[in-house]
């Protein structure tokens, strides 16, 4: 009986201090308010402008293509990219697979990819640049697809613009012939 009335004492002293024991902190609600829309309307800006620098990239490379300027090309692949764009991964060779002259073609899409998280932190991260309805004066269609990676831990030698790939609108997968790549392309 006086382990109960021992506890239930001890219950009722904390009960009634705590109101007393509780911190009061003046807050002002508009300025949390307006730090936490700072804080998502950065987080969103941020992703917006990387999402228009992979977009401006993709109008690049088009240029690039048109006219065709390898030169131009190479400088914008990452390192290793463009040691492996030789031979057949070369800018000419994309160029030589095009029939005919680049004349339209629909704006650049880019697209976010997330490809490995580990305990809430990103380990790879790439951007898929589309560019459709590549049409050129001799009457092909093309698409191309241009992948950029932001984040690769395992290898961060490959970050960056890794490759451009042309191939026919009709695309089929299992036909080698039926693209190309320019820069490092993991087969």
């Amino acid at each position: 009986m006086k382990k109960r009335n021992k506890f239930i004492t001890i219950c009722l002293i904390l009960i009634f201090n705590l109101p007393f024991t509780s911190c009061n902190i003046n807050v002002d609600e508009k300025k949390i308010k307006e730090n936490v829309s700072k804080f998502f309307d950065n987080k969103t800006s941020d992703k917006q402008s990387m999402q228009e620098k992979m977009v401006s990239l993709g109008e690049e490379i088009m240029k690039a293509l048109v006219n065709e300027d390898s030169e131009k090309i190479l400088s914008l692949l990452s390192d290793n990219a463009r040691n492996s764009a030789v031979g057949s991964y070369s800018p000419q060779h994309a160029f030589d697979f095009i029939d005919g002259d680049i004349i339209s073609y629909d704006k650049p899409k880019a697209e976010r990819q997330i490809g490995l998280k580990e305990r809430g932190k990103i380990k790879a991260e790439k951007y898929d640049i589309d560019v459709n309805n590549v049409n050129t004066n001799s009457g092909m269609e093309y698409n191309i697809s241009i992948q950029y990676y932001t984040i690769l831990e395992q290898t961060p030698e490959l970050e960056g613009l890794g490759c451009i790939i042309v191939f026919h609108d009709n695309h089929d997968v299992s036909k080698k012939n039926d693209f190309v790549v320019i820069g490092y392309y993991p087969e």
